[in-house]
């Protein structure tokens, strides 16, 4: 296969294939120029897919495990403290880590900023809408769900009260909308 090829493969391939080649690469395995030359590529068009990204033509593809669970944030299994730490790492760190690509990556905004308030309160805000829970029983699926509005509501106190003007998200309860305030 042709370098130029890798350009047709998706986000989560490209990063498999990254993977793979630092494998070859960090332990000397054979083809390791092979690999250092399509490690070149992948940045090459890790850093073209970012910049049509951020010129609005191309929309972020979601990792099939992205930011939170790559964290260890489970809810319905951690404590508060915990869950509320990790996602305060989230909005005020610059070292989150690096999740399928830099595109991905860029979605998530920077530190403090409302894009990334945004990103992480509308994920928990679908999390917390979501329908369909296939393997949870009714009682693991109901704290989960409350654990995930009580995080949105730490998010908001902590980082969207008086600080930001964006759309925050509605839970609805009861059929009727209530906001988190």
């Amino acid at each position: 296969m042709k370098i130029e090829e890798y350009a047709k493969f998706n986000d989560e391939e490209l990063a498999n294939i990254f993977k793979n080649a630092v494998d070859i690469i960090t332990n000397n395995k054979p083809r390791k120029e092979e690999a250092v030359a399509v490690l070149e590529f992948i940045k090459k068009e890790w850093a073209r897919r970012k910049e049509l990204y951020l010129e609005g033509k191309i929309r972020v593809k979601f990792p099939e495990k992205g930011m939170l669970s790559t964290l260890g944030y489970v809810a319905g299994q951690m404590n508060m403290e915990s869950r509320h730490y990790l996602l305060k790492h989230i909005v005020t760190s610059n070292d989150l880590p690096f999740v399928q690509s830099p595109v991905y990556m860029a979605s998530w905004g920077e530190v403090l900023s409302g894009k990334r308030l945004a990103k992480l309160s509308y994920l928990l805000w679908n999390l917390i809408n979501k329908k369909r829970y296939k393997t949870e029983d009714f009682y693991h699926r109901t704290e989960t769900r409350e654990n995930w509005k009580d995080d949105l509501e730490y998010l908001y106190q902590e980082y969207y009260k008086d600080k930001h003007n964006f759309r925050w998200p509605v839970v609805r309860k009861n059929k009727s909308k209530r906001a988190i305030s």
